[in-house]
């Protein structure tokens, strides 16, 4: 398959994924037989496999597509990427004030709220600026035409959906507090403190989760070039079903010669450096209601 095509098709299934789980047809009718936290759960079990599977292909295949830059060896340019992953960390903090319930680990509180605290003085969307940084630090590393078509599909839908799903539902769910909140703080990172709108309040934050976001952070930067040869040790996502037959028919080889035929022929994306190219956990802003 073109990797430009099964790149665009990895991108439709997780879009779809994401937006039609939580539509209110599907809830009324799966949520009463399996319980909200099976339902949420499920949710983000798919979201973050299907995000997943689509870093695991931009990886494979994007040595098969057109590469439009490549940064690497100059100075700059892992500090840039770490940093980028240090934010993409560090806005992941906009989970920890919904607890497990995030996950579906537990279930809701029984009435929602507008966040407006902590990390959401900084930014309206903490978890969709996470995102943009993790797509942002990945297509600067892979350089590829795949990488473009993954990072502008991905930024397309979450843009898109918290304009037109989002928004409209937390402004029906909460009228002229959202309003106010919405007026108050932007979208764009620290522009509403820098304005004078909001203040930032480090006592809001959890120093234990913040320690606890700092350790994920050095244990992936750590654990990446072992994530990274793990992710060339699978099967050509675009050519599963030959895998499969391959496999059935004994004509396959063993891991170590099926791998070594299928690394990418760009080999620094193998290499140890940069060491910052860290998978994010998820793709999702639920700030305050689900898309419904």
């Amino acid at each position: 398959m073109n990797p430009h095509l099964g790149m665009l098709l990895h991108v439709l299934a997780f879009s779809f994924w994401s937006s039609f789980w939580p539509r209110k047809f599907v809830k009324a009718r799966l949520e009463p037989v399996v319980g909200w936290v099976t339902y949420r759960f499920v949710y983000v079990v798919g979201t973050v496999f299907l995000l997943g599977a689509s870093v695991v292909y931009l990886a494979q295949r994007s040595p098969d597509s057109i590469v439009l830059w490549d940064f690497h060896g100059r100075a700059w340019f892992r500090p840039l990427i770490e940093v980028l992953f240090g934010g993409c960390v560090f806005f992941l903090y906009a989970a920890v004030p919904m607890g497990p319930s995030f996950f579906g680990l537990a279930k809701p509180p029984p009435r929602f709220i507008v966040l407006q605290t902590g990390i959401y003085r900084i930014t309206r969307h903490p978890l969709y600026v996470a995102v943009f940084l993790m797509l942002l630090a990945k297509t600067l590393v892979f350089g590829t035409t795949v990488a473009l078509i993954w990072s502008v599909g991905l930024l397309a839908y979450n843009v898109l959906g918290a304009m037109f799903l989002e928004t409209p539902s937390a402004r029906r769910h909460f009228g002229a507090e959202f309003d106010a909140y919405r007026a108050r703080v932007h979208w764009f990172p620290f522009l509403s403190i820098v304005r004078g709108k909001e203040k930032l309040v480090p006592s809001e934050f959890s120093g234990r989760a913040l320690a606890t976001l700092a350790g994920l952070y050095a244990t992936l930067l750590v654990a990446h070039p072992v994530l990274v040869r793990l992710t060339y040790t699978l099967p050509r996502l675009g050519n599963v079903s030959q895998w499969i037959a391959e496999h059935r028919s004994g004509r396959s080889t063993e891991p170590s010669e099926v791998t070594s035929t299928e690394l990418p022929r760009r080999p620094e994306l193998l290499a140890p450096q940069p060491a910052s190219m860290v998978p994010a956990p998820t793709a999702i802003d639920v700030q305050t209601v689900s898309r419904e």
